[in-house]
């Protein structure tokens, strides 16, 4: 391979790794929100449930399934920032198998 096309490969990498810590930070920021807001549903429920439980009301079924459905969503942006990651240290092996290959070209 030429100076010049081991040259674009490492430009790439590099632009392909800003994506992906990009990508990576805003999956965080996601989760970090899910979880706020799970949290404080938690306590606004725990609250309500003392009121139901007193009134000896069943405790509102819509309450459960958001709870289900944000504990799904904080699962699902974990795997994402799982794989966000593999694929960051994926390319940034990469790029150093690049670069030594670009070293060589300058070498030999």
């Amino acid at each position: 391979m030429d100076i010049e096309t081991l040259q674009a490969q490492l430009l790439e990498c590099d632009r392909a790794i800003l994506e992906l810590n990009y990508l990576f930070s805003e999956t965080l920021q996601e989760q970090e929100l899910l979880l706020n807001y799970k949290n404080r549903l938690r306590i606004q429920v725990e609250q309500k449930r003392i009121r139901f439980f007193s009134l000896k009301l069943p405790f509102p079924k819509v309450v459960k399934n958001a709870l289900q459905h944000l504990d799904q969503e904080i699962q699902r942006t974990q795997a994402e920032l799982e794989t966000i990651s593999c694929n960051i240290e994926s390319c940034q092996l990469f790029r150093i198998s690049v670069e030594c290959r670009l070293a060589q070209s300058f070498d030999g």
